[in-house]
């Protein structure tokens, strides 16, 4: 089952990586960008008898708005994504807002600092319940131009417990490209 979905993200990531985009170091509002979800890692061990699916096939949209703040370089972006099996086999959808800044630049890489916030639909199904709230995340990215352009965030799920619930901490990972 492993081999099937790693296959199929896998074929995802590379007619995306060789489909034609521009070579632009920074979001202009209105630039539209896909996300390919990845991978998981998590901190701690999953509730006794549970295994973490540790790769979570999803796809999510990404679109560049001008900041109502004026600061330099600051990419603001609404996001929406859909990923089909989360780290206890579920699915999730969510939809938010988000901002990230260019820290430094090393040759043709930028290694951006960011957050998001929106609204998490996340189907458990260690618990067989469904969760919906507001939740977020900080992360990290490095975008990369030369012949494709190409982010990798690096995101972080911090433990939070909330109203008798709470959160799995873990790393994630996904990939963005432009559309043109």
């Amino acid at each position: 089952m492993y081999r099937s979905r790693f296959s199929s993200v896998f074929v995802l990531l590379i007619s995306i990586l060789f489909s034609p985009s521009a070579i632009a170091d920074e979001r202009n509002p209105g630039d539209i960008e896909v996300n390919v979800w990845g991978l998981s890692k998590h901190i701690e061990s999953p509730p006794k008898g549970h295994k973490w699916n540790e790769i979570n096939s999803g796809i999510g949209l990404r679109r560049y708005f001008q900041s109502p703040i004026e600061v330099k370089s600051l990419e603001t972006f609404i996001t929406a994504d859909s990923m089909i099996h989360n780290s206890t086999g579920g699915r999730l959808i969510s939809g938010g807002v988000g901002a990230q800044y260019p820290v430094t630049s090393i040759g043709d890489a930028k290694i951006l600092v960011g957050g998001a916030a929106g609204i998490f639909s996340y189907e458990n199904r260690f618990t067989r319940k469904t969760h919906t709230g507001l939740g977020g995340y900080p992360f990290l990215a490095l975008r990369y131009s030369d012949v494709i352009t190409m982010t990798v965030t690096v995101g972080y799920i911090p433990k939070i417990r909330m109203n008798g619930l709470e959160t799995y901490p873990a790393v994630f990972l996904f990939i963005s490209v432009p559309i043109r």
